[in-house]
């Protein structure tokens, strides 16, 4: 393995400090917690974005947020400190920014385009429900996936994964049904090169999917062995992603796997270490959230855990966003629920 390059990562937080336990034998980084700073108002921290390419302490983050008032508002996060919240209607529970000022926020029925903190249009997919993932390159490039239910039988809902490309005051926009499949849970995108992934079949008998899109075209295919679904995606290279997996043990019994993808194929899995979500810089190299308590950031390669910092004072930390090798964004809240802030991690 290439020795992996330093980093810093700001980690997005719900108070002002933090305790972090040793790195396992032989890790190649550690990783070092800096002052929190509090993100005001905010309820519930819903997911966060920073555009490709720019270090987060250079950069303008978006945070999609639930206030104490009930209202989705987006919180702006200017060279790693937030700076400002605004109301943005309608809000969503994900967001994707694609530069400095132009992002995408995604909810259950509409996609919102918002430039400069203005919305400049709404898109809404005809028939998809639910919406599960969204990716955007630009304004006028982005992937929406989701389910569609077919028809009702005695045996349960018939249904088919879509995939649609949303620009902004499309309404409805016509979803694309992907045959071979019957859900689409998350897409990833570097340029117009995007792999969705999801499942054919229901329960036990379903089998995981990689799905492949160039510009608007829908591409391959594939069917991963030995597992029986894809979520939770993210593509550090036109050709390397890492998802979240479920998988079948020797038991009989299902497992949380991480799977490696390359070119559209799933290539190797490993055992999920127990993480919620993650983010990816590059091909190999991704920085993962643990799913409970003690809370830590893992740093990944290959979907192997080279670096570990314990955050005990922080059971819940919940979204990621990697835009460099720099630093990377991750959101969470203190051990009542009660705050969310801002946290850099250096290395």
């Amino acid at each position: 393995m290439s020795r992996l390059r330093r980093f810093r990562i700001v980690v997005l937080l719900a108070s002002f400090a933090a305790c972090f336990g040793a790195l396992p034998a032989g890790a190649a980084d550690t990783l070092t917690v800096g002052a929190a700073q509090h993100v005001p108002h905010a309820a519930t921290i819903q997911s966060l974005s920073c555009p490709r390419g720019t270090p987060v302490d250079k950069s303008t983050c978006e945070l999609s947020i639930l206030p104490t008032d009930g209202e989705d508002d987006l919180s702006i996060v200017t060279n790693g400190a937030p700076t400002k919240s605004i109301s943005i209607d309608p809000g969503g529970d994900h967001i994707t920014c694609v530069t400095t000022t132009v992002c995408v926020t995604l909810g259950n029925a509409s996609i919102n385009f918002i430039s400069s903190n203005q919305s400049v249009g709404v898109a809404r997919v005809y028939g998809m429900d639910p919406i599960n993932g969204i990716s955007c390159q630009s304004l006028k490039y982005c992937v929406v996936v989701g389910t569609k239910t077919i028809k009702l039988t005695s045996h349960g809902a018939v249904s088919v994964g879509e995939i649609a490309f949303p620009i902004p005051g499309a309404n409805p926009v016509n979803a694309i049904r992907v045959p071979g499949t019957s859900s689409l849970s998350d897409v990833s995108c570097i340029r117009t090169t995007c792999f969705a992934v999801g499942q054919t079949g229901v329960g036990a008998k379903s089998q995981a999917v990689v799905v492949t899109i160039h510009s608007s075209h829908v591409g391959a295919v594939r069917k991963a062995a030995h597992l029986t679904s894809l979520t939770g995606l993210s593509c550090g290279s036109a050709s390397r992603c890492l998802a979240m997996g479920t998988g079948v043990a020797k038991s009989g019994a299902l497992a949380p796997e991480l799977v490696n993808i390359s070119a559209g194929k799933a290539v190797s899995v490993r055992q999920n270490p127990g993480l919620r979500t993650f983010s990816c810089w590059s091909g190999p190299d991704c920085l993962g959230l643990s799913l409970g308590a003690p809370a830590s950031v893992s740093e990944l390669h290959l979907g192997s855990v080279v670096a570990t910092a314990q955050v005990p004072a922080y059971p819940l930390l919940t979204s990621v966003s990697c835009p460099t090798a720099a630093a990377c964004l991750v959101a969470g809240q203190n051990v009542k629920g009660t705050a969310r802030g801002v946290l850099v991690i250096t290395l």
